[in-house]
């Protein structure tokens, strides 16, 4: 849990289900660690979408 990894271009983040601090009071703090690093990492895919350059339109006929 806790670990991101991108595989064809979509980044998986595994992490524990929310309510599995209701039935394990011990998976909480794990489980707001995690949440927490959801922000940053929203943040660096958009910065890796932004950078990639934009596909070019060619022409049939050069002119």
């Amino acid at each position: 849990h806790g670990t991101a990894q991108k595989r064809d271009n979509i980044i998986y983040y595994a992490m524990y289900h929310p309510a599995a601090a209701l039935h394990q009071q011990s998976l909480r703090q794990a489980i707001e660690a995690d949440m927490l690093k959801i922000p940053s990492l929203l943040a660096e895919a958009e910065a890796i979408a932004e950078a990639k350059p934009q596909p070019q339109q060619l022409t049939m006929f050069e002119v």
